[in-house]
């Protein structure tokens, strides 16, 4: 357990936004565990939908987080820009505007497939307020697997309201 938490860190809950966005999107469900396999799984194809436009850092709008079940409920997306939108989009991929997010946010430095640790603190922190998370809180990936940098240094952040 000591080597496991080496590999990973978080930041304290600090007030923060993230812009509404209109998304290019897929639906998907899986264990907590498989999240990020998920994301590579689906993560060129979604990208190929994006044609020519620039990518922005992917992002994960989690609608449902089962903690008792270990399974979540997330719309994996890319943002794109308003003008732009991809000429054809066919299921399963959809587009959407996601509402701005005023709230909290959470930066996590780790490998992506363990950034649940980050949620749990958070939700650990909401409740310690007696309050409840109000859904969907957004995870923001700004560094790419693919980097070759170390995975220790690897930032996503995760906006999130309470209620």
């Amino acid at each position: 357990l000591v080597k496991d938490y080496q590999s990973f860190r978080w930041n304290k809950p600090v007030i923060d936004s993230l812009d509404s966005a209109l998304c290019l999107c897929i639906n998907i469900s899986s264990k907590i565990s498989e999240k990020a396999n998920q994301m590579n799984k689906n993560i060129d194809a979604l990208a190929e939908q994006l044609f020519n436009q620039n990518k922005n850092p992917p992002r994960l709008y989690i609608h449902e987080l089962d903690i008792y079940n270990q399974t979540l409920n997330f719309d994996f997306c890319f943002p794109i820009s308003n003008t732009t939108k991809p000429l054809k989009v066919e299921s399963p991929y959809f587009i959407k505007t996601f509402e701005k997010i005023e709230g909290n946010s959470i930066r996590f430095f780790g490998n992506y497939g363990g950034t649940y640790r980050g949620w749990f603190s958070m939700l650990a922190n909401i409740e310690n307020l007696n309050k409840n998370l109000s859904y969907p809180f957004v995870e923001v990936f700004f560094d790419s697997p693919f980097s070759g940098s170390s995975d220790k240094e690897w930032m996503s952040k995760t906006y999130y309201m309470i209620k």
